[in-house]
């Protein structure tokens, strides 16, 4: 969600475990399980049910597959089971530690992937996280690699590496505000996500394209263009992902919505319902999992409590230089635009200068961040004459 809240989370990877109603998609990976004729089929297969549970957010079970896959099999030296133990540990890493952890493991199995035999579809799907977690960096020649090995390759292509692709592919349109595009890819993923009978992957796609549009609503924002806060697209989209999430009953992304639903209430300046969004229990319980994230929501929080009047005047400012040196740590120059664009917001009554001096270091970022658009539109466009070429054999 680097669209709602860092770049970080550019994509919702995850949904929680329904309880005793699970998705057509895990009933398969179940029997899988139970219809495997080794212990290396057996250990191949819940590894892959194993990933699905890093998505869905059930942690606790896998780190006790992960332990048990490799204690059971130190002495099978098999691409097919190693590539998929790195790829669930990487999954693992990005929920529990972050992308900088998840990266390893992830290029590990990747490179592990390249033994296995092309009827094996794990060295694409590991290549489609990969390209998802590069365009979360804004790392574009790592997404168009990663794509590249998609278009290209003779491996199996799935249902869930074909949606996977075109997830990226719609998010890259979405955030360069190619909106009629993003929905064709959007709906190719969703055709895919229905095959699989996979609801958390269309729980993902509806998160992805509201945040990515709020997102880009606040980039707006910052660049002094006008706001429609009316525009019944941005209500539509969010609304959508909320109530599927909902409907499946999606707790995990929980928090992210009320961050999403929290920066609209403060774009209308209803700032104590955003407050109470920013600073709800789900929030608090995420963020210190999420330290740039929440650099981004307390720049936020501070310009709410200054502007209604709920913050002390005596601790404004230095409260301001405390953030701000909290937010030059970010890497993203679009979040860091953002957070010095709500504390300058804040700051306008009480140190005009000060404020001013804001305005002008987000401006520079937009800056950085209007080129990087230019470089993300020039892939993109690579890639999508690449597909051209090969376009029946992949969607």
């Amino acid at each position: 969600m680097h669209e709602v809240t860092c770049r970080q989370l550019r994509t919702a990877f995850m949904s929680v475990v329904r309880g005793s109603d699970m998705s057509r998609f895990e009933d398969v990976l179940l029997a899988n399980i139970e219809s495997s004729s080794d212990d290396l089929s057996y250990w191949r297969a819940k590894l892959d049910w194993a990933a699905y549970r890093v998505r869905v957010g059930s942690l606790d079970s896998v780190d006790e597959i992960i332990t048990s896959a490799r204690n059971k099999n130190i002495d099978i030296m098999d691409a097919r089971l190693y590539s998929r133990i790195n790829f669930v540990e990487g999954l693992y890493e990005f929920f529990d530690s972050g992308i900088a952890s998840a990266l390893p493991k992830l290029r590990r199995a990747a490179a592990i992937a390249l033994g296995c035999q092309r009827t094996d579809y794990i060295y694409l799907l590991v290549h489609a996280w990969l390209a998802s977690i590069y365009r979360n960096l804004g790392n574009w020649e790592g997404v168009s690699k990663s794509l590249t090995t998609l278009v290209e390759s003779d491996s199996q292509r799935t249902h869930e590496v074909q949606f996977r692709f075109c997830l990226v592919i719609g998010d890259v349109c979405q955030e360069i505000e190619s909106y009629d595009q993003a929905t064709l890819w959007y709906s190719r993923a969703r055709e895919y996500a229905l095959r699989l009978g996979d609801d958390a992957a269309l729980s993902a796609m509806l998160y992805n394209r509201a945040s990515i549009l709020i997102y880009n609503l606040r980039l707006q924002h910052v660049g002094g263009g006008s706001i429609l806060l009316n525009d019944g697209r941005i209500a539509l989209e969010a609304a959508s992902a909320r109530n599927y999430t909902q409907y499946i009953n999606d707790k995990s992304l929980a928090w992210g919505f009320d961050l999403m639903n929290g920066q609209l209430m403060m774009l209308k300046d209803e700032l104590n319902s955003a407050l109470e969004l920013f600073t709800s229990a789900r929030v608090e319980a995420a963020m210190p999992e999420w330290p740039e994230v929440d650099a981004l929501r307390m720049a936020d929080v501070f310009r709410c409590r200054v502007r209604s009047g709920r913050f002390s005047e005596a601790g404004e400012i230095e409260t301001a230089s405390a953030l701000v040196e909290k937010i030059n740590s970010i890497e993203s120059p679009g979040d860091k635009a953002i957070a010095f664009h709500s504390i300058a917001i804040g700051l306008r009554d009480v140190d005009g200068e000060y404020s001013r001096k804001l305005m002008d270091i987000s401006q520079a970022q937009l800056s950085l961040v209007l080129e990087d658009r230019r470089r993300e539109k020039d892939m993109l466009s690579e890639l999508i004459s690449l597909c051209d070429k090969k376009f029946g054999s992949l969607v």
